[in-house]
């Protein structure tokens, strides 16, 4: 979760970061190279801290090592889209509540936890946004309460986000691949404007 060039000078950046780092929080990571996504994932778990994986619909996290895996498969859209509560019971509520659980209990046992979830596109697209939402916010203080990062895939432009999403974290990176190499940009929602692009 660091910059490898220098990262920009913004002071609300570097605040946004460092409160992060500090404190524990979530972050959403949008944009739709699946390669990028997968990128920046590795960062976010980078470390000797427990890793917690919430896999739904094709896992970024690959071949990467779990500490903890919560499975929420969704087998098919229409599957997914069929439930406005998602396929499985209790649907991102429970999920949200399960991830939580997992937090806190890792939070015990390791200083900063990672937990990483692949991916929130099934549930955008069958729940009701106050829902999703309220489960965000959940997962958010489950990690500011253990000192962890949680961060979301979304494999979408930003701009088929709703937008509300983007309020209900504590930072958003759009990434993207050009010739090969993967690149980022953060905002802190309240904090910043978005920064300009790095390599991740």
């Amino acid at each position: 979760m660091e910059f490898e060039s220098n990262p920009p000078s913004d002071a609300g950046v570097v605040q946004g970061l460092s409160a992060l780092r500090r404190e524990g929080g979530s972050v959403l990571v949008v944009g739709a190279a699946s390669g990028a996504q997968h990128d920046v994932c590795r960062r976010f778990v980078e470390g000797d801290d427990d890793r917690i994986f919430v896999d739904t619909d094709g896992p970024v996290r690959d071949d990467e090592p779990a500490d903890e895996v919560i499975e929420r498969p969704f087998t098919t859209r229409s599957a997914a889209t069929s439930d406005a509560s998602g396929p499985t019971p209790g649907g991102i509520t429970a999920l949200a509540a399960d991830v939580g659980a997992a937090t806190r209990d890792h939070g015990e046992t390791t200083e900063t936890p990672r937990i990483c979830v692949d991916s929130l596109r099934p549930f955008v697209d069958g729940t009701d946004i106050p829902t999703l939402i309220a489960a965000l916010r959940s997962v958010d203080a489950a990690a500011e309460e253990a000192g962890a990062v949680a961060h979301f895939h979304l494999p979408a432009v930003p701009e088929a986000v709703p937008e509300p999403l983007f309020e209900a974290v504590d930072a958003v990176v759009e990434v993207r691949r050009r010739g090969g190499t993967t690149h980022q940009r953060w905002r802190f929602p309240g904090r910043t404007e978005t920064t300009g692009w790095v390599r991740v």
